[in-house]
């Protein structure tokens, strides 16, 4: 059985074809990602997600590509190759994400890693906005050492809390850690 995770339209329109091929192979989750992957994860031998790039912080899933692999832009091939994020989705600890905080289109989510740091996302689902994570959300006090996994970057020392401008259905993802 291969459990399909679809959290945006698109995400359940190509579940359904999957399901449509496939009658009694493919089950589709459809709705919150969290609550759905908790449904597929005791009764999929395999799951698929269709999610956007911040998924790493969210979830604990095996990373899959759906793209043609031979028409890979250079920009998808570096979402795709980025050994910081796949290394996020792949942390030892194997602990899902959470949301932090929501307010209207921004959303934080935060997961827990191996190392005791943090990884953290700050999405926007519309709009080009700053969105901020206060430290003491994600268990941590004084000062935080911050780095921008998309960009390979360590962004320096924070007190209290960190933030960053998200662009319209954009993501960043950081590192945090005392």
């Amino acid at each position: 059985m291969i459990g399909v995770v679809a959290v945006t339209a698109a995400g359940r329109t190509m579940a359904q074809r999957l399901a449509d091929a496939w009658p009694g192979a493919v089950t589709v989750h459809s709705g919150p990602a969290a609550d759905q992957l908790t449904a597929a994860w005791g009764t999929a031998d395999a799951i698929v997600c269709f999610l956007a790039t911040g998924a790493a912080v969210r979830l604990a899933a095996p990373l899959l590509a759906g793209n043609d692999l031979t028409r890979v832009t250079p920009e998808d091939q570096a979402i795709l190759l980025n050994q910081e994020a796949i290394a996020v989705d792949q942390d030892s600890k194997g602990v899902q994400g959470h949301r932090v905080s929501a307010e209207g289109p921004l959303e934080v989510w935060a997961k827990p890693l191996a190392d005791g740091s943090e990884a953290v996302g700050l999405f926007s689902r519309s709009g080009n906005f700053p969105v901020k994570v206060n430290f003491k959300d994600i268990g941590f006090t004084g000062s935080v050492h911050v780095r921008d996994l998309w960009a390979h970057k360590d962004l320096g020392s924070f007190e209290s809390e960190f933030t960053a401008q998200v662009p319209r259905h954009g993501a960043v993802m950081i590192r945090a850690w005392k």
